[in-house]
């Protein structure tokens, strides 16, 4: 599929100086060793698209939740839509090579039971946000304290030598 980038309103795009998005984003991008900014796209013509980060070589594809107070259980709705978009994304945009969901403590939350497991199949790394750092789901895991890890009745992680399968061959 074609890939052209679209024109952007700024280099931040939505997120605004010291926004918890635009945080997130730059925590990333350290750990990562990469800039990553948000990026509006144009796929075969037909479907725009803006993805939360990327790097300019386009390499990695970055979606980010950073919702804090309360936990809501339409969380996992909007978990599952981004993971969604990032394995499209992983699988159109030519230069794609890895997918990373960006979450805070918060809607870690949402990766209880199969959730998290179908996000490491679909080849989504995920991390949560600490406020200034990025860490592995897991390793958030298994540092948080007693059951508020997971979402009650659900299993709380995914086993450590859990490897995704690679996206079929463009």
């Amino acid at each position: 599929m074609p890939l052209t980038t679209a024109d952007a309103r700024s280099e931040w795009g939505r997120f605004a100086e010291g926004s918890v998005e635009r945080r997130m984003l730059v925590a990333l991008g350290d750990d990562l060793g990469l800039r990553l900014r948000p990026r509006p796209m144009q796929l075969d013509e037909r479907n725009r698209v803006e993805v939360e980060g990327m790097d300019p070589e386009g390499t990695v594809v970055v979606q980010l939740i950073g919702n804090q107070g309360t936990y809501k259980p339409a969380y996992r709705n909007k978990v599952l839509a981004d993971c969604a978009k990032l394995a499209w994304l992983l699988r159109s945009v030519p230069t794609a090579e890895r997918a990373v969901l960006v979450v805070t403590g918060l809607v870690a939350q949402a990766f209880g039971g199969w959730v998290a497991t179908a996000a490491a199949d679909l080849g989504i790394e995920v991390v949560v946000f600490d406020g200034n750092h990025v860490v592995p789901l897991a390793e958030h895991r298994a540092a948080a304290p007693g059951p508020s890890a997971a979402v009650p009745d659900q299993p709380a992680a995914v086993p450590e030598q859990h490897q995704p399968p690679r996206p079929p061959e463009r």
